[in-house]
């Protein structure tokens, strides 16, 4: 039995992880974190636990407690502030406990997390990147490409206080708005978006998955699984620039000037579910190499996906156990299939 332990399932990226782990046809034991006791995931595995914010100091503590008391083989980190934290205590984690963390380096996570920083990346390894600028120098961005321009926050993440500004005084307003904001050359066309994933172990790409998507709320909404020639090779080579560890995410807007970089995140996706059931288990495929250091070439299959709510149900009384406990096992949690 493999046990592995998915942190952040509270939100889309750790829950997305738990699909593909639940279709990876592996013995495994699943354990869950949150931060809330309404986090849907935390319900969803073996066990559950309520653990700190990442920025608390207990959280790495309360991280290798988890990971001896249920000898934990594996942790994947399905939320955004928990990854710079995992990146900077990988070893004194490891060193603690059996467990292997599924992270990449702090300067990959620092790249990530940053959108200037992605931007001086992708500009400093000669790779399509949009035009970008800091507040101070805005004015000679307008100069360079004119209107419309993005503004959003430099570590932001999907759409939140994102703004598109068309004129002078609509800039202004927004990059008072946006807290550390970001102003980039605004990528068209609109309908030419597109998600990649990419394994990479040891500087060498295992697969690659393409979606052509459309967004709702900053996230994929719906998409087409394809092979998207064009794309997928500005993809291999922003990649291998980039050489990260286990799965990270490009996303690129097809212009007339060809597939161009926007945003990189070295983790896990939310449609990470969505790349397993097209057989793109990146989970899966991290678990071989760790544990078996097998290597498994991802080869996706064509499909389509249309995203819809669902519900996840729990009785009251396992509500109260994880708040009193802060933990729950076996919940009695169900998702009922009627749609």
């Amino acid at each position: 039995m493999i046990n592995v332990l998915v942190t952040g399932t509270g939100g889309g990226v750790g829950q997305s992880i738990v699909k593909a782990l639940k279709i990876a046809d592996l013995p495994l034991r699943i354990i869950t974190a949150d931060m809330h006791p309404l986090g849907a995931g935390i319900y969803r595995g073996f066990k559950g636990y309520l653990v700190p914010a990442a920025r608390d100091e207990d959280f790495n503590e309360k991280i290798i407690g988890i990971c001896n008391d249920e000898k934990i083989d594996i942790v994947f980190i399905g939320s955004d502030p928990e990854l710079p934290v995992f990146a900077e205590n990988k070893e004194i984690i490891e060193r603690k406990t059996r467990a292997k963390v599924v992270v990449s380096s702090p300067d990959h996570i620092k790249i990530g997390n940053d959108k200037w920083e992605t931007y001086r990346f992708l500009k400093d390894n000669n790779l399509p990147y949009p035009e970008s600028s800091l507040p101070d120098a805005v004015d000679d961005l307008v100069s360079q490409i004119g209107y419309p321009l993005i503004v959003k926050p430099r570590g932001g993440s999907a759409s939140r206080d994102v703004y598109v500004a068309k004129n002078a005084k609509e800039l202004d307003v927004f990059i008072n708005r946006v807290k550390n904001p970001i102003i980039q050359e605004y990528l068209m066309p609109d309908d030419e978006e597109y998600t990649s994933g990419v394994v990479m172990f040891q500087g060498k790409i295992t697969g690659i998955i393409t979606m052509k998507r459309e967004l709702k709320g900053g996230n994929t909404y719906r998409a087409i699984v394809d092979k998207y020639d064009t794309v997928i090779t500005a993809v291999e080579n922003v990649a291998k620039k980039f050489s990260h560890f286990g799965p990270s995410n490009f996303q690129m807007r097809l212009t007339d000037r060809g597939p161009v970089t926007f945003e990189i995140n070295p983790r896990f996706s939310g449609t990470t579910g969505i790349r397993a059931f097209y057989n793109f288990n990146e989970p899966r495929a991290v678990i071989e190499y760790l544990l078996h250091n097998k290597v498994i070439e991802l080869k996706p299959k064509r499909g389509i996906v249309m995203r819809y709510m669902n519900e996840v149900y729990a009785p009251f009384e396992d509500y109260n156990h994880i708040i009193q406990k802060g933990k729950i096992e076996k919940s009695g949690s169900r998702i009922i299939d009627y749609f």
